[in-house]
């Protein structure tokens, strides 16, 4: 073989490899990008979901308590109030410490399993000035 065929073979194998390299480089960024960008996506609907389960959870016990709340006997913090609460707590220990019931001046008429908190003044409290400022339930 002469030395031209032998410039011109190693030439061309030299510009294969560049252009194999070249191409290989553009689909791997384009590959990538798009992983990327695929990932990305998905991420965000986990996050649409797990923020609409979190609002989900948080608007189910404000319904709740609100209803707890419209109760007669819960009002008058009597005893078959006093009960309905204790069955409310009972039925939900594994997701609450307690159920407390306070008064319109923010001091606790009635708490299960704590009664000994009973007669304590939490006015100050920041769930207490919430619900007191928006008379609503507050979780």
């Amino acid at each position: 073989m002469n030395t031209h065929y032998k410039r011109t073979f190693i030439a061309l194998a030299l510009v294969l490899t560049g252009a194999c390299a070249f191409l290989f480089n553009v689909f791997y960024r384009e590959a990538k990008n798009t992983a990327i960008t695929k990932l990305n996506e998905e991420q965000m609907i986990h996050a649409r979901q797990a923020a609409r389960g979190i609002e989900d959870f948080f608007t189910t016990w404000v319904q709740n308590l609100t209803s707890l709340s419209k109760i007669a006997e819960i009002i008058d913090n009597d005893p078959v109030g006093q009960r309905y609460l204790k069955l409310f707590y009972e039925t939900n220990q594994k997701q609450i410490m307690s159920i407390t019931r306070a008064d319109e001046r923010g001091v606790i008429i009635y708490n299960y399993p704590q009664a000994s908190s009973v007669g304590v003044d939490i006015s100050d409290q920041k769930h207490i000035v919430e619900l007191r400022r928006d008379r609503k339930s507050v979780v």
